[in-house]
């Protein structure tokens, strides 16, 4: 049973279920879709709802900033508002003319052409309305945050970690406790993000 919650930094929080999700208004759209791992499928024609109807649903905040999409399978991933709000931006139950397969995320994934493909979550379970940025499963492992293809935007800079205390402060009263070591550069994994 798909089910579908909206929630986080908005007015009118719900849960769709599939009937529900059906009997939005359905949008037909045809546009690319760009795997992050260097291969592109255009004029996909594709059939949902498109992401603003959805957010016209549950007002979001002022604030909101961002969204993060959870999937069924725990996978989550972050995008931009300004981005998901983009006419071509869709929760699609149909592709190529017939129902989206379970393999390529159905019943519903998002997509988002203008981004690579992971920004469009399969099996999409839950959208988290946020006001600031947050890194999703890919996103915290050094993919970007962003995304665009155009661009070849797919990784993240790495952050150098923090710079460790002189050798002349005392010790900390916790000075018990083995100490954490600093963060290690991030590498891309060598496996890739789900594709289409």
């Amino acid at each position: 049973d798909w089910k579908l919650t909206i929630d986080g930094a908005c007015l009118h929080p719900t849960e769709l279920d599939w009937e529900t999700f059906m009997a939005l208004p359905q949008s037909d759209d045809v546009s690319d879709f760009h795997c992050v791992t260097t291969w592109s499928k255009f004029d996909v024609p594709w059939r949902g709802v498109r992401f603003a109807e959805l957010m016209a649903l549950v007002s979001p905040d002022d604030g909101a900033t961002h969204a993060m999409c959870h999937a069924y399978d725990g996978y989550t991933t972050n995008v931009s508002l300004a981005e998901a709000m983009k006419p071509d931006v869709l929760l699609v139950h149909h592709a190529l003319g017939a129902p989206l397969p379970i393999e390529h995320g159905g019943p519903i994934r998002m997509i988002t052409p203008q981004l690579y493909a992971w920004k469009g979550a399969k099996w999409i379970s839950r959208i988290e309305l946020l006001t600031s940025d947050r890194a999703g499963v890919w996103e915290e492992r050094g993919y970007s945050m962003t995304a665009p293809p155009w661009r070849d935007d797919r990784s993240s800079p790495v952050v150098p970690p923090p710079a460790r205390a002189p050798a002349s402060v005392p010790p900390h009263p916790a000075a018990h406790i083995p100490p954490t070591p600093p963060p290690t550069a991030v590498l891309l994994p060598s496996r890739l993000p789900p594709t289409y």
